[in-house]
């Protein structure tokens, strides 16, 4: 629908005086609900004839005028309200000299309320909710792309979906409409605590028109209250073990399966992805989840120089027997990423060092596969794979300055106390690599190359025991 470019302030006028012939012309034209569709279609008729700068109504059939099928009322703009707002401005309206009004216009929607309400053991007899920072979950959300929304007839067109679903103990379906917006975006989330037993279930689709390129994102988890976030979403992704979000509601279980764990001399790693269900997050949040992302992953498995062979179970899920003791593992795998869009993060290599033994007692944080499908009772532990989570702080089109210093942060997790061992960076894919100028901790400094480019990230880590990862991140940001 259009829009207004700039800020602007407009005189008013009334329905009642469009119809009655009055000149509206530059005028904005106040409508208030009638419930009725025909006759919103003939106001907004009389509007654009008489020269209208817009409309304002609190008309809840206003919310169809998106659809091709009105695209003749599709002229001006058209101001949505509350009936609330209505009511003030129909007060305000009751006499003449009628009011001006000023507009001022956001190009973009800075702001987006996610709100859910459960009432338990009463019947609402009117339903007015008015949500306090106190009950908010504020998270400052990017949407990431490095392709264009594309074009349409007034502004961006949506290529972005997105839904919301919320369960409880007592409502565990839930059936509702997704909604779209221009991506690549940024914008600030708020998020109701319904209850600490009601679970967020998110849905997302990316989607590049030009390319014909889709990606989906789901995650799990709960809101509890006053708190300030930040998420990243459709950035690089990486391999990973899918883990929920936070404030995860006690009576649920996820159906996640630990995809790098061992049971007895059954070493299970990456076995989902065997069979293209690999579990891939965002690489700032394990609790994005991207099950079965479009690309190809390739595995081995080498105990000391000798390549261990995978074997394949009746479902053709790929596991490794190993020998019941101790022993030194080196994992490595190469994904990449096969979204079709201009994306960062083309591809990840990584090699895990790790030591396995046959396990003595369970200490799997997810059910085992082998048990899920087989009904194996033996002992199942994870395997001490460290996996890197990267806060890069990017904007929403992936791209830093170069030239310039940067600083982002890399946090090793797994294993027992895992620290940074190191972080380089390339301009070249990794024919060169420049030292980070400082790490601390976890905060990493580097001295980005003079642009424009890809800049590709490599990272080492290692934990008391000997286990280690080294993870190169390709085209993880450009600079400019």
């Amino acid at each position: 629908m259009p829009k207004f470019t700039a800020d602007r302030r407009l005189n008013l006028t009334t329905g009642d005086d469009l119809r009655g012939g009055a000149d509206a012309r530059g005028e904005l034209v106040f409508l208030p609900a009638r419930d009725s569709l025909e006759l919103l279609l003939a106001d907004l008729d009389l509007a654009i004839k008489a020269g209208a700068a817009g409309v304002v109504t609190s008309d809840r059939f206003a919310w169809l005028l998106h659809d091709p099928a009105y695209a003749a009322q599709n002229k001006i703009p058209v101001l949505w309200i509350d009936s609330g707002e209505a009511d003030r401005l129909g007060r305000a309206l009751a006499r003449k000299p009628y009011p001006s009004a000023g507009l001022h216009v956001t190009p973009t929607t800075p702001f987006e309320y996610k709100l859910a309400y459960y009432l338990k053991g009463t019947t609402a007899g009117r339903l007015n909710v008015a949500p306090k920072a106190r009950d908010l979950t504020e998270v400052e959300t990017t949407y990431h792309a490095q392709f264009p929304p594309p074009a349409g007839t007034w502004g961006p067109d949506a290529n972005f979906i997105e839904v919301d679903h919320t369960y409880s103990p007592e409502q565990r379906f839930s059936i509702r409409g997704s909604h779209s917006f221009a991506g690549p975006a940024t914008r600030t989330e708020y998020y109701n605590a319904p209850g600490r037993d009601v679970l967020w279930g998110r849905e997302y689709a990316f989607i590049d028109p030009a390319s014909g390129g889709v990606r989906f994102a789901s995650s799990l988890r709960g809101f509890a209250g006053a708190a300030k976030e930040r998420e990243d979403w459709n950035e690089s992704i990486v391999p990973a073990q899918f883990a929920p979000g936070p404030n995860l509601p006690d009576w649920v279980t996820p159906a996640i399966y630990c995809d790098g764990c061992r049971q007895g001399d059954r070493l299970r790693l990456r076995a989902l992805s065997s069979l293209g269900f690999g579990y891939y997050s965002d690489a700032s949040d394990p609790s994005h989840l991207y099950q079965g992302a479009p690309g190809t992953e390739e595995l081995h498995l080498f105990s000391g120089a000798a390549e261990v062979a995978p074997q394949y179970d009746d479902l053709g899920l790929s596991y490794y027997t190993v020998p019941a003791g101790p022993g030194a593992y080196r994992l490595t795998a190469s994904w990449q990423d096969g979204f079709a869009g201009k994306h960062s993060g083309t591809g990840v290599e990584t090699t895990w060092t790790f030591r396995s033994a046959r396990p003595a007692g369970g200490s799997a944080p997810q059910p085992c596969l082998d048990t899920v499908l087989w009904g194996d009772e033996q002992p199942c532990a994870q395997a001490p794979l460290i996996h890197l989570t990267y806060g890069l702080g990017l904007a929403e089109n992936d791209t830093v300055q170069a030239g310039r210093p940067y600083t982002f942060t890399v946090r090793p997790v797994g294993g027992r106390s895992p620290s940074l061992r190191g972080v380089w960076i390339s301009g070249d894919k990794g024919a060169h690599w420049t030292p980070a100028t400082a790490v601390t901790g976890d905060k990493v400094l580097v001295h980005n190359p003079k642009g424009p480019g890809g800049i590709s990230i490599k990272v080492e880590a290692k934990d008391g025991d000997g286990n280690a990862v080294q993870q190169v991140l390709t085209d993880a940001y450009s600079v400019k």
